[in-house]
């Protein structure tokens, strides 16, 4: 890819992340249960990886010397626990519907 293409590739990733994180807050806000909680922090997770993508990309960051498996850690963090939070929030939305059974 060029640079241009990866620009604005980042642009829409940032720009949909937040749209996206916006009602993620707005749902919970509306609804105030728990499972939707985990599923907005997951969603924030997501965002902050593409932020963090965007400012090691314009070198704004640089990535962090401690490697696990290779990969930086800050990296790792932000790719794995968006996935645990939205995996918690589908258990406890399958509990709940499973209790109303």
């Amino acid at each position: 890819m060029t640079v241009d293409s990866q620009l604005i590739l980042q642009i829409i990733k940032l720009v949909l992340g937040g749209f996206s994180t916006l009602f993620a807050i707005l749902l919970w806000s509306k609804t105030r249960e728990f499972s939707i909680l985990f599923l907005v922090i997951s969603t924030m997770g997501m965002y902050a990886l593409v932020v963090y993508e965007t400012l090691v990309h314009l070198g704004i960051i640089i990535n962090q010397k401690i490697l696990i498996f290779g990969i930086p850690l800050m990296q790792l963090f932000f790719t794995i626990v968006p996935s645990v939070f939205f995996l918690i929030s589908l258990i406890l939305i399958f509990i709940k519907i499973n209790k109303q059974i």
